[in-house]
């Protein structure tokens, strides 16, 4: 009778307990699902994001949970303009779901939702959508355009993901080496220097049609630049393709080629963003580097021994003067004789040599239009016949020898402003 009367007893305690920490348990899961509403509210998403998925049963937790996600995103997207890597446009986003497209001076609204770390964009006025993709690469904030290509980071972060994103190689090509030939001075204006661009190309799986005149650039914010072919800026870099003509390059080989731009020194400050493109190898891709890449030389042919060593050493050898034999040699295979030739848009040729080293060249432009005659002397070097004109200017014909033993003097190449 007494134990009986003793468990009931025991039971009662046991369950006035088990009560009290129900109630208690309950009494923290409210507290805690207030304390969470009050931080979504204050805008700490993250710390209310913890606290909903800890007590996820109960009500609209989850509801919350999609909600604190959804809010990051926008905090984030707010917090910033957004600025492309590769082109002079941005973005901003507003807390409620709308935004602006910077596109150099025109701009465009839109509007944006996010889910997860996907924001789907349309555009207003012509309902086009897309969609960027949010990812933090080295603490830069960024965001990609569904095609891969376009980027944009936050502009706190600008400076820095110039830095530290270049992209020097896209699919065939690669660009080697940034130059400027700060010894060059435009008659024009002086203030401009030439950029030397130095690339390669390996084609692994298309054929190329490459020229040195097609690439386009950007530098800092919005300045853009043409290219500037300037006939014999690479003579002295006898590996590297320059020329307004194209050059096949076929699947299995790699060729390397030279592009010049005309730029003022004051762009090449510290850390400047510098875009390049080249459609013939991509429509869309582009390559980052920065103003810290350019290397500095006095003179095309500094840049020649950096770009090229053995290029430039090849060069020289074939402009040092040519040995009694061979001087006799190329003499009597050219005096006597008249090489004729036409270049496109320049006219037809007529170039003759005479004893002992003299020349005549006469041009026609047209049909009709014959230009005086250019009388001067001839010296011989190991790979140029040099021509002097009486008024000092040399025009350097390559010359070789064919298996025949007759001489191979590229005289088309020597006088188009085209190579």
């Amino acid at each position: 009778m007494k134990k009986s009367i003793l468990k009931r007893a025991i039971s009662a305690v046991i369950c006035g307990l088990m009560v009290l920490s129900l109630a208690a348990c309950g009494v923290s899961v409210k507290s805690k699902y207030t304390e969470a509403v009050s931080l979504y509210e204050a805008g700490q998403y993250d710390e209310a994001e913890k606290i909903f998925t800890e007590i996820s049963d109960k009500k609209d937790c989850s509801d919350y949970i999609e909600n604190c996600k959804t809010m990051k995103m926008v905090s984030l997207l707010t917090a910033d303009k957004w600025k492309s890597l590769m082109e002079n446009k941005a973005l901003e986003f507003n807390e409620n779901g709308e935004g602006i497209f910077h596109n150099e001076n025109k701009e465009q609204k839109f509007t944006y939702t996010t889910e997860d770390k996907t924001i789907t964009f349309v555009m207003t006025d012509d309902t086009t959508t897309d969609s960027f993709t949010y990812s933090e690469e080295n603490n830069i904030k960024k965001l990609t355009l569904s095609d891969g290509n376009s980027v944009y980071v936050s502009s706190n972060d600008f400076d820095n993901a110039i830095i530290t994103m270049k992209k020097t190689t896209l699919g065939d090509m690669t660009i080697e080496g940034l130059y400027i030939d700060n010894a060059y001075r435009d008659t024009d204006n002086e203030s401009l220097r030439l950029l030397y661009v130095v690339y390669s190309v390996s084609a692994k799986n298309d054929n190329f049609k490459i020229d040195s005149k097609s690439m386009g650039l950007l530098i800092g914010e919005s300045h853009t630049y043409p290219i500037a072919r300037i006939p014999n800026e690479t003579k002295y870099m006898s590996n590297y393709h320059y020329s307004d003509y194209l050059k096949d390059v076929y699947v299995g080989d790699t060729a390397k080629f030279v592009e010049t731009f005309e730029v003022p020194i004051g762009e090449f400050e510290s850390s400047k963003r510098i875009v390049l493109w080249k459609p013939q190898i991509s429509k869309t891709e582009k390559f980052l580097m920065t103003t810290d890449d350019i290397v500095f030389a006095d003179g095309k042919e500094e840049v020649a021994k950096l770009a090229d060593p053995d290029g430039y050493a090849e060069e020289i050898e074939k402009r040092a003067d040519a040995d009694e034999a061979t001087t006799n040699r190329v003499k009597k295979a050219i005096n006597g004789y008249e090489w004729s030739f036409e270049i496109s848009v320049q006219g037809s040729y007529k170039l003759e040599f005479i004893t002992p080293n003299k020349f005549e060249l006469n041009i026609k432009m047209g049909f009709s239009v014959k230009l005086p005659t250019i009388y001067g002397t001839y010296t011989v070097k190991n790979g140029y016949v040099n021509c002097v004109y009486d008024s000092g200017f040399i025009v350097e014909i390559p010359y070789s020898w064919k298996d025949n033993g007759d001489i191979d003097l590229e005289v088309a190449t020597a006088f188009s402003v085209k190579e």
